[in-house]
């Protein structure tokens, strides 16, 4: 396996790219065999769920040198594959976990996560890696490297990863508050066929769930529309909830469906600022889901 190790903040990609660890494999042949994940079928639909080639290529930072966060993505037709990476994140004081994560997208569209291993390193076992765990979140989408901002972007694709062991929150949109308040568009977040497991480690008020959604702790006139969560294993986040979709009225277009939700403090928790119920219009939908 090629270990990079991250020592300094990387610049913000700006120009289209792919960054693809396959192609370690076909330079060198495929040197770290087999595969991660569950496997198996998820939600009522029974739904097949991916497992992930063990990558060859694996990113982290750690110890005096650890980075905030890998990439920052704000350009369009950007896709990240095929890696594994973790260890990213530090002291998360108030206002400031937005920025914790091993990629935080800006703005762009089209652009694709896929078949990556976040959590642990590429060449051992699928576990907890103690002291080297990331300490903030894996994937925070909507966010900026600086406080605030404004930040948009459109056609987020999130699939065929495993994502887990994060001390934070395993995907998330940030929290505006505090020392950073954001203003925050999304325009269709595709969440499926991932395994997203065992994340907020933390046993601090610091510690949050496997999918946190959160526009309605964002700046006034943030939105998120075309959100689908399908064909997830979310599990065993034993301090916070499973996913957590925390809707702005703006929100519309929200479909949760066929995902299994296991061992959670709290399978799906809704919420929004003023106490009221789920907006049924615009195509919102939960169902499907089993436990």
């Amino acid at each position: 396996v090629a270990r990079i190790q991250i020592t300094s903040l990387l610049p913000a990609i700006i120009q289209p790219m792919i960054i693809d660890g396959s192609t370690q494999t076909t330079f060198t042949g495929d040197l770290n065999t087999g595969f991660f994940g569950t496997g198996g079928t998820v939600g009522c639909n029974s739904l097949t769920l991916p497992t992930v080639n063990k990558p060859e290529v694996e990113i982290f930072s750690a110890g005096g040198t650890r980075q905030t966060f890998c990439f920052e993505i704000a350009a369009s037709n950007v896709e990240v594959k095929n890696l594994s990476m973790y260890g990213f994140g530090g002291t998360l004081t108030a206002g400031m976990g937005n920025r914790h994560a091993e990629i935080i997208v800006r703005s762009g569209r089209a652009i694709t996560i896929s078949n990556n291993v976040f959590g642990f390193p590429a060449n051992g076992l699928m576990a907890d890696p103690g002291t080297i765990r990331t300490v903030g979140s894996h994937i925070i989408v909507g966010t900026h490297r600086n406080l605030n901002q404004t930040t948009s972007a459109q056609n987020v694709t999130i699939n065929s990863n495993i994502i887990a062991y994060a001390s934070f929150r395993g995907i998330a949109t940030p929290y505006s508050g505090g020392l950073d308040d954001l203003a925050v568009t999304l325009d269709t977040l595709v969440i499926s066929g991932n395994e997203i497991v065992d994340n907020g480690k933390a046993t601090t008020s610091q510690s949050r769930g496997n999918i946190e959604i959160l526009t309605a702790y964002q700046r006034l006139g943030s939105s998120l529309k075309n959100l689908q969560i399908t064909g997830n294993l979310i599990a065993g986040c034993a301090n916070d909830a499973g996913l957590e979709l925390a809707y702005s009225n703006a929100d519309f277009n929200v479909d949760i469906r066929s995902n299994t939700f296991q061992n959670n403090l709290i399978g799906i928790r809704l919420t929004n600022d003023f106490g009221n119920d789920m907006p049924t219009a615009g195509g919102n939908g939960i169902g499907g889901n089993s436990s």
